[in-house]
């Protein structure tokens, strides 16, 4: 948008604004608008993992499954005397199997494709098969696991209906045992047929299908056409606790995907991939390898490590093609950043003590991009009759825009925001969180499994983890630039500089603009120009972006994401009082401008900061006199209501706002004209519930912002 386009923009709203120059269209936010492959619109993907199904959960009905045809079973299985879902330590049986399915079924009206990231078995099959057929007989036991893997297959099929459903195979899925699959095993030569018949419904080649899977494990299909293609790789041969005759097989699967990933890039078509094991670290184990420092010595790790760079080689080399990574095996609700985002879906099983649950994603039906995902669950506390709606991914983290760039903003912002870290954490198991063990000593190895996907860097990143701390940034009058950090409890805890030289810019406010999880100093000139300053982690200042590059009058007061992109937007004020919100990009640049107030007033905007913890900073408005008033924002620019903060007069100026003792509210700041300075720890309703003095003495360095 150029400077004229900008100003008539404002002079539509009715009040002659300052311009921002070099506006540029947002690459991510609320106004994301899909590329042109999206004018057909969206449909839906629902994905299910880990079931574990246990046809052994009554014993008293194993000998009329062993004699009957997988066709039967359905009515021996409503026939048990047991008829409540198996619950939290316990793999999934058929009232559990038979609610998930029910409830798949009733909100998959608008799904087009279903994914299964695999694991249809119950742990140690083989072992309870022969503890009650009364002998290690492997032919009845082979015959017993195909009738239980084929009766899944069909039970799924009559629950979907027509639509394809995507399947990989799971570290259980196998004859041989746990994460023992081999390559032209019996088991892959026995599943082909009826997995190609009762999955994926004639959407992949046939004879190519049967040549790969059978081989080992893996294949290609186009379930939504021409222009999208689901690899489905066998991750089995990757892991760690692989067979040791797999690694000629592995080698021979990356080689098989390099081209299959090769051939759909130059072809213009889109890719998603599915697989059981998703990259990265373990973090199940690594949470029990952590010393009392919640430091790793060593970390177990995902995959081998040579199997997973050149997989990340590949991806890298054809990321373009490739819209986001489908897993499970981790039975929890999280997702990685390796190279694409890796989306892992919970599991129906309860085994690890999480509530079932599985994933509807929305996807764009042009691209092929996802667009968001919500989740259904099933709170084993309550026992109610289906799957409930529990959260969905945008809502629950106030964002905006596609999945993979939602995911990839929120990350860095788990370690500062504490509203959204509780998200985080509260949502691992998928709604029991007494079974949680996450706390803030183990809770950088679940962080750090996010972003960091090589082992190496794993470790250093879990052992070099500091629990964030408020940054306030203080000026002196000549215009040099401090920073200090403040502990939980307000006092000092380090002071560095930011900037030793005088200049006559002015700090304003501080938030992130560019969703590195670090704020960012908005600073503006006497003539009224403002730049972006993009700090570092460690309070210096790193390159610099031109907000406004023309003089006005209006004045930057505060900085705080109204609109819930992750990206910190731009509160200014001019001099009798009116208000705007400049919605920034992530670039440094001005996007469109929202009329917060168009009415004279004397009250002065101070602050932004999320009071009400709805994820929308809210404003803190001062009087001349000193009265304080917390103004509830709503995410598109507008107030929704106001508190009274502090109702007596006081010389005493809010000078920043910024969490300071990590529940999630922003607290204020204030100072004396004469230096001293306190902290207002704030409840979520606006009102202040504890004050700590911060700085005691008079001095002529005057706060300006605060972030982390």
């Amino acid at each position: 948008m150029n400077k004229v386009a900008f100003i008539s923009l404002l002079t539509i709203a009715g009040l002659c604004l300052m311009p921002f120059k070099g506006c540029a269209t947002a690459s991510i936010g609320p106004g994301y608008t899909p590329d042109s492959g999206n004018s057909a619109g969206t449909s839906q993907a629902i994905v299910f993992s880990d079931v574990h199904f246990n046809p052994f959960y009554d014993t008293t009905i194993f000998p009329a499954l062993v004699a009957a045809d997988a066709s039967q079973w359905a009515s021996i299985f409503a026939a048990s005397s047991i008829s409540e879902p198996s619950t939290w330590g316990e793999d999934s049986n058929y009232p559990l199997f038979a609610l998930a399915l029910s409830s798949m079924r009733a909100n998959a009206t608008a799904s087009s494709v279903a994914i299964f990231p695999g694991d249809i078995l119950v742990h140690q099959f083989a072992t309870r098969f022969y503890a009650l057929y009364g002998s290690e007989d492997e032919t009845a036991m082979k015959l017993f696991l195909y009738k239980t893997v084929t009766f899944f297959a069909s039970e799924a099929r009559a629950c979907l209906g027509s639509i394809p459903v995507m399947f990989a195979l799971g570290n259980n899925d196998a004859y041989e045992g746990d994460f023992k699959i081999e390559p032209n095993s019996q088991f892959l030569s026995d599943t082909a047929e009826p997995f190609y018949t009762s999955f994926l419904n004639s959407t992949a080649d046939h004879d190519a299908f049967l040549n790969t899977y059978k081989a080992g494990g893996y294949y290609a299909a186009r379930p939504l056409g021409t222009n999208l293609v689901v690899i489905t790789l066998n991750s089995i041969f990757f892991s760690p606790d692989a067979a040791s005759n797999t690694a000629t097989a592995a080698t021979a699967e990356l080689d098989w995907f390099e081209a299959t990933l090769a051939s759909a890039a130059s072809s213009g078509r889109k890719v998603w991939l599915l697989t059981h094991i998703p990259l990265g670290a373990n973090i199940h184990s690594n949470k029990d390898r952590i010393d009392s420092r919640g430091h790793l010595s060593d970390a177990k790790m995902m995959w081998e490590p040579d199997f997973q760079t050149r997989f990340l080689n590949i991806l890298s080399a054809y990321s373009n093609a490739v819209t986001m990574i489908f897993t499970g095996h981790t039975h929890m609700d999280e997702y990685r950043l390796p190279v694409r985002a890796l989306e892992v879906t919970p599991a129906i099983s309860a085994i690890d003590g999480n509530n079932p649950a599985f994933k509807i994603f929305t996807y764009y039906t042009g691209s092929f991009e996802i667009a968001d995902y919500s989740v259904m669950n099933y709170d084993l506390a309550a026992m109610p009759d289906s799957f409930r709606q529990y959260y969905t991914f945008s809502s629950l983290y106030k964002t905006d825009g596609p999945l993979a760039t939602m995911l990839e903003c929120v990350f860095p912002t788990l370690r500062s925001n504490a509203a959204r870290r509780a998200a985080y954490k509260g949502h691992y198991y998928s709604g029991h969180d007494s079974a949680s063990p996450i706390n803030d000593t183990n809770w950088p190895v679940y962080w750090c499994g996010i972003g960091e996907i090589p082992k190496q860097d794993y470790i250093d990143s879990v052992n070099g983890f500091t629990p964030p701390l408020a940054r306030l940034f203080w000026q002196w009058p000549y215009g040099q630039i401090l920073n200090s950090l403040v502990n939980t409890n307000g006092s000092f805890n380090s002071i560095t500089w930011t900037c030793p030289y005088a200049t006559d810019w002015q700090i304003r406010a501080a938030g992130d603009i560019n969703l590195d999880g670090v704020a960012d100093l908005i600073a503006q000139a006497p003539e009224g120009q403002v730049i972006c300053v993009f700090m570092n982690a460690d309070g210096t200042a790193g390159s610099v972006k031109v907000v406004n590059a023309d003089s006005t009058l209006w004045q930057i007061r505060a900085a705080g994401d109204i609109n819930l992109d992750g990206v910190a937007d731009l509160i200014a004020q001019a001099p009798e009082g009116q208000v705007i919100c400049v919605f920034m990009n992530a670039d440094g640049t001005a996007g469109s401008v929202k009329v917060v107030n168009a009415d004279s007033t004397l009250w002065q905007i101070r602050v932004a900061g999320d009071i009400n913890l709805d994820g929308v900073a809210d404003l803190i408005a001062q009087a001349p006199e000193g009265q304080v008033i917390c103004l509830f924002m709503n995410a598109r620019g507008t107030i929704g209501s106001l508190t009274i903060t502090n109702p007596d007069s006081t010389a005493v100026q809010i000078r920043a706002g910024g969490d300071i003792d990590g529940d999630g509210i922003a607290d204020l700041i204030g100072q004396l004209p004469t230096g001293e300075a306190a902290i207002w720890f704030m409840n979520n309703n606006g009102s202040a519930k504890a004050m700590a003095m911060l700085c005691q003495y008079q001095t002529e360095w005057q706060i300006r912002a605060a972030g982390y």
